[in-house]
């Protein structure tokens, strides 16, 4: 039952749903699937750039492939916004302000 969930969100989202490559990735991120998760966080960012979780959840799947530098600099690379970068318990957490 829940691989067949996991097979009906592997199927490719609406070209314009940010949300929808989202889940996607989180799904991705769910089963290690580390590069796909990183690919559909950043094509969330692309469609819309204010999607903050997004940021965090990219930074999460390139700290757990082992590229920490990465995964900071996507959660600093954050555009327009200022945002604040708050260290808790060695995992990264953006509040805007």
């Amino acid at each position: 039952m829940i691989n067949t969930a996991y097979s009906t969100l592997y199927k490719a989202p609406d070209p314009n749903d940010a949300g929808a490559y989202f889940v996607r990735g989180t799904v991705y991120l769910d089963k290690s699937d580390y590069d796909n998760a990183i690919a559909d966080f950043t094509k969330t960012m692309e469609l819309d750039p204010r999607f903050a979780e997004a940021y965090h959840h990219r930074s999460i799947a390139y700290n757990e492939k082992g590229e920490k530098g990465k995964g900071i600099r996507a959660e600093i690379g954050l555009t327009t916004r200022i945002w604040v970068i708050v260290v808790s318990y060695g995992r990264l957490k953006l509040t805007n302000r």
